[in-house]
């Protein structure tokens, strides 16, 4: 993924995909592992894209992990079915 969109700092790791972030307009988030930083030039993010490895990102994501959906549809229950 190559942008600056909050979805390549928050949701792409749990797709294990990279992305190359261009500029400065997600400073000061909490980023992943999966997250490159670089300047709005070129020839910056050309280098940063042919260095991207070539398997898909491994780690984890500081967000969690896609299930929080469920997480709140058992909040949910515990609350609507509590004894």
């Amino acid at each position: 993924m190559i942008g600056n969109s909050s979805s390549g700092i928050v949701e792409a790791a749990t797709l294990r995909t990279w992305v190359i972030n261009i500029g400065d307009r997600q400073l000061g988030r909490t980023m992943n592992e999966n997250v490159f930083n670089v300047p709005f030039n070129g020839d910056d993010i050309w280098r940063q894209y042919q260095a991207v490895p070539k398997e898909k990102y491994s780690g984890g994501n500081t967000y969690g992990n896609g299930d929080t959906s469920k997480q709140i549809w058992t909040a949910i229950e515990s609350i609507v079915y509590e004894k």
